[in-house]
Order: C-alpha cells, then structure tokens, then sequence
C-alpha cells in the first residue's frame, strides 16, 4: 500500500500491531491433546504435509523469481514440530493492549491459534464441541 512506502517513522502504527489477542486462563486450563488434536497433530508433521507445503513454497520463490533456500526441506519439516494443537472446553480469548484487558473484548471462537514468536512455538486450540 502507499502508507508502507513512507519512511518507517512517518507509517501510522496498525492496530493489529498493537492490540494481542490471547486465551482466556479458564480455557488454558482445561486443554487435553488427546482424540482429535492428537490426529490432527500427526497429520501436520506427516512427511506428506511436509512435501506439500514445501512444494506450494518452492512454486511461489519460482513465480516471485526468488531463490529457494537450500535448506528448504529440513527447515519446513522443523518449524511443523514446533506446532501443538489442544481441544478445550471452552475457547475464549480476549484483547489486551500494553498488557492490560480491553474491556469488553471477551468472545467465544472455534479456533484460536497462539504464536509466541520467542519460543518458536504454534499452538491451536480447538473447542471440543466444534471437533
């Protein structure tokens, strides 16, 4: 966009950058990885899923006339491990700025994925009823 082509101080912040979604502490502790997100857990770290994934990446360096890390395969294969998928109760998550709860945020969701960038970790959580 045209905002992105002013110099790095003179670009509005975008509020998704400041505002975090996280999951509601009642939610975190009623998590089981077993049943379902356990399948689907074995899925995403199948050689087969790997392979795919690694393939749509090589066809988008291609068309983007981009070179293809050498470590492409191994790399893709690593960051999949680093997935974990949970099924609660109860999936609720709310919206925090500067660490303090946005009043009001509260919101139920089926899905709520949670990337905590330092530890490499993905985690999915899942609401039982919707599996």
């Amino acid at each position: 966009s045209l905002l992105l082509k002013l110099p790095a101080h003179m670009q509005p912040q975008m509020l998704t950058s400041l505002v975090c979604e996280s999951l509601e502490d009642s939610a975190a502790r009623t998590t089981t990885a077993i049943g379902v997100p356990q399948e689907l857990k074995q899925r995403l770290t199948s050689t087969a899923f790997s392979r795919g994934l690694t393939r749509l990446i090589r066809h988008e360096c291609c068309e983007m006339n981009q070179r293809v890390p050498d470590d492409i395969d191994n790399s893709v294969a690593e960051s999949l491990k680093d997935i974990n998928v949970y099924a609660v109760d109860k999936l609720a998550t709310y919206l925090h700025y500067r660490h303090k709860r946005i009043s009001g945020s509260e919101t139920t969701r089926d899905v709520f994925v949670d990337i905590k960038a330092e530890e490499k970790l993905k985690n999915i959580y899942i609401e039982k009823n919707a599996t």
